[in-house]
């Protein structure tokens, strides 16, 4: 059987463990690495390939969504960052494997473990005090990192760890928003401002707001207080009135009549690339 023939009988899921398990041994690194990927592949092949001279069939064991636990809790000790980082990504490493690789010193790796969904609180609350920003920022956009976690992330001196707090992570708490809403970052605020948690009485604070983007945002939001709105309808910037005219929550004696046809774009808040 030609190698062509070989590699695609490896990717298929519907190929028999007994056959995957034959091309487990194969010759081919590519041949091997389908079977490692393979979902359909047997555990003892898996535990086979785990230990393959090539790591890059190491690292595709470690991207088998049937991957057994006690496999990947190995492949945490990998010689390889990509195989651990890959590792650090999957939904079914164990809590032993997460309390290797939140020690490693590539920080790619821990940023994979402080965004893994599956990561445990107590995880989540020791890489928060991680040396490095981006593993921070990693935590507090993760939705299952723990309320006081990220209370203590909302005094992060890198912004951009607040503003995924503010901006990514869907479950961020009421309270955690309204204090960031005094964020000194413009940013910050504006996620607040967006986001779906904060409370109706965080969003008549910032409707006060000295930037107009923020205070569109405020605008545009259902939940934002009558007597929020009936400020921005009179708001100095036309956009920010125009807009808050369209809220359905805005007293009827305030709507304008003859708006344009057409909503103005949103103002952007200052550009915060998460590197």
């Amino acid at each position: 059987m030609d190698r062509d023939k070989r590699v695609s009988i490896a990717g298929d899921w519907n190929t028999k463990p007994k056959v995957l398990a034959r091309l487990a041994s194969d010759e081919d690194a590519d041949v091997r690495c389908e079977v490692a990927y393979n979902p359909s592949t047997p555990p003892k092949a898996l535990e086979q390939l785990s230990q393959d001279i090539d790591w890059h069939v190491q690292y595709c064991v470690a991207e088998n969504i049937s991957v057994p636990p006690t496999i990947l809790t190995e492949l945490a000790s990998s010689e390889r960052w990509k195989v651990r980082e890959a590792v650090a990504r999957s939904t079914s490493a164990p809590p032993e494997a997460q309390q290797i690789l939140l020690m490693d010193k590539v920080t790619n790796v821990r940023e994979a473990v402080a965004s893994n969904p599956s990561t445990p609180p107590v995880v989540l609350s020791q890489l928060a005090r991680d040396e490095s920003e981006y593993v921070r920022r990693e935590v507090a956009a993760n939705p299952f990192a723990p309320s006081d976690v990220l209370e203590k992330l909302a005094e992060d001196q890198d912004v951009l760890v607040r503003y995924c707090i503010a901006r990514f992570n869907p479950n961020t708490p009421p309270e955690v928003l309204a204090y960031l809403a005094y964020d000194e970052y413009n940013g910050v605020r504006f996620g607040v401002a967006r986001h779906q948690n904060t409370p109706p009485s965080t969003l008549a604070e910032l409707a006060y707001d000295e930037d107009i983007g923020i205070r569109y945002a405020v605008a545009i939001e259902p939940s934002t207080p009558p007597e929020a709105l009936a400020r921005l309808a009179t708001d100095r910037e036309r956009q920010v009135r125009e807009v808050a005219a369209r809220n359905p929550s805005t007293p009827p004696i305030l709507r304008m009549s003859g708006l344009p046809a057409v909503v103005p774009v949103l103002p952007q808040p200052p550009t915060m690339e998460i590197n």
